[in-house]
């Protein structure tokens, strides 16, 4: 039961993959600190996109470095149940073209049972050099489950999952994407945790269908 909304997830990334499609694969470490102060809780963040990339016509394995991004988040507890949050993204582009981004946030979370749900809507507003901004709209589903007893708790291992929709405006062309993911992560006892995991991606708004599959692997530090 529980993990039927993981099964229907993997059997539509399924149906995509059959399609005459580009793959694309790398690896994304990330470290992520956070800090609360009552109801208001600081995130810093930085990942790296390194990419290891094949193409349908000439299958090769080569390395690119995509780019790396560093965020500031603060976000509000409204009650037990909705959070907001801003944000501010610097992203450092391979094309030392590097850009600007705002973000705002909004997420609900809900605890049937052993589960942990989470709906989040986001919008962010990039902004570049040299070309026009681009405006996105994302929506995300998430279930976190543990995998030893029914908490989570220190020292022991749990499992996230989500599906994101993004869509992007950037001007008058237009962008779809599906972001579908599951880790496997560690709590340590201070709290910090250890998830390593896929992150799955298809862009629908080019041709051929393009996939990017990131390998991730984030220490998520509690400085509490």
């Amino acid at each position: 039961m529980r993990l039927r909304f993981l099964f229907i997830l993997f059997f539509l990334s399924g149906i995509i993959m059959a399609q005459d499609s580009e793959s694309y694969l790398g690896v994304v470490p990330e470290i992520n600190l956070s800090y609360k102060l009552k109801t208001i809780k600081f995130n810093l963040k930085a990942e790296s996109f390194q990419l290891f990339h094949t193409n349908a016509d000439n299958p090769a394995w080569d390395y690119q470095y995509e780019q790396t991004d560093i965020q500031l988040f603060v976000s509000k507890k409204i009650n037990p149940f909705i959070f907001l949050a801003l944000g501010y993204q610097y992203g450092i582009e391979a094309n030392d073209k590097n850009t600007h981004r705002s973000i705002q946030q909004f997420s609900y979370v809900f605890k049937p049972g052993n589960l942990k749900w989470g709906h989040r809507v986001r919008t962010d507003q990039t902004f570049y050099q040299s070309k026009a901004a681009k405006f996105r709209f994302r929506y995300r589903l998430s279930l976190k489950i543990p995998l030893q007893g029914q908490s989570i708790d220190y020292n022991e291992f749990y499992m996230v999952t989500s599906d994101e929709f993004l869509y992007a405006y950037q001007n008058k062309d237009q962008e779809y994407e599906n972001r579908l993911a599951l880790y496997i992560g560690y709590l340590f006892e201070n709290s910090s945790k250890l998830q390593l995991g896929i992150d799955y991606r298809t862009d629908f708004s080019s041709e051929p269908l393009v996939h990017n599959y990131w390998i991730r692997l984030g220490y998520l530090v509690n400085l509490q």
